[in-house]
């Protein structure tokens, strides 16, 4: 009798075939061109001026530089 262990890692690459094989030929898989063509909201959980607001800030950057779009920091603590 096998171990669970081996049934296991046996269901885990089934289903990773059988997710590959799924979409593999998918047209929502493949990336557009021109994405993104509009501003990027990059919502922050915590007031302006704390350590999470600075570090979404340098991320907005960097998405900036990357993707060559607006991004706009909207926050909402809470």
């Amino acid at each position: 009798m096998k171990n669970w262990h081996t049934t296991f890692v046996v269901g885990i690459v089934v289903a990773i075939v059988v997710a590959l094989l799924l979409f593999r030929g998918s047209p929502a898989a493949a990336p557009e061109e021109d994405y993104p063509t509009r501003t990027i909201n990059l919502y922050i959980g915590s007031p302006p001026g704390g350590s999470l607001d600075l570090s979404g800030r340098v991320l907005a950057e960097r998405l900036v530089s990357t993707l060559g779009e607006q991004v706009v920091i909207v926050n909402k603590p809470g």
